[in-house]
């Protein structure tokens, strides 16, 4: 009878340790990774640093539309893709001590604004937002320079235009 009585809250408790914790007990992944698989994201292209920093950069700008929309629920799979885009500059640099403390400080700001934002707070994912940003800066100025001039694409056109223009002598103005 001493044996039962030891015998089943130990089982008991082995039993309860070997579910999996959840953060969230709301919080479907299943469900969300459905949801992802049927929109078209950029996180299947961020396998390279180039593509991982314009997936961390588009996601930004994008995250921040969403909240300024009220679409908190967009930022659940915003995040998830920029924390693989992380993991993939991470990857790509791993002897760099400056850019993985950057990275390193960049995953806990994304996992604060994937939290922020799934509890339905919007001061604190506006907060989240912000140390986002600053978060991108620090990373970019520890990123090579050829990755860092991946945010002129947008721009790129008018400014080798220009630059052209220069080179060759014309400046615009008629001679």
């Amino acid at each position: 009878m001493k044996r039962l009585f030891f015998t089943v809250p130990v089982a008991a408790m082995a039993l309860a340790l070997s579910q999996p914790v959840l953060a969230d007990a709301g919080h479907d992944h299943a469900s969300q990774e459905q949801n992802a698989q049927n929109h078209t994201t950029e996180e299947d292209s961020a396998n390279t640093e180039f593509s991982a920093w314009d997936v961390l950069q588009n996601n930004f700008k994008q995250a921040q539309s969403a909240s300024d929309a009220g679409k908190l629920e967009e930022m659940h799979v915003l995040t998830d893709s920029m924390a693989k885009a992380t993991a993939t500059l991470e990857a790509q640099y791993p002897d760099d001590v400056r850019l993985a403390t950057a990275l390193k400080q960049l995953k806990q700001v994304i996992n604060d604004l994937h939290i922020k934002a799934d509890g339905g707070d919007t001061a604190g994912t506006a907060s989240a937002l912000k140390k986002l940003e600053g978060g991108l800066l620090l990373v970019e100025t520890n990123l090579p320079e050829d990755i860092q001039n991946i945010k002129e694409h947008d721009g790129e056109s008018d400014t080798h235009s220009e630059e052209s223009e220069h080179e060759h002598g014309h400046d615009g103005h008629a001679h």
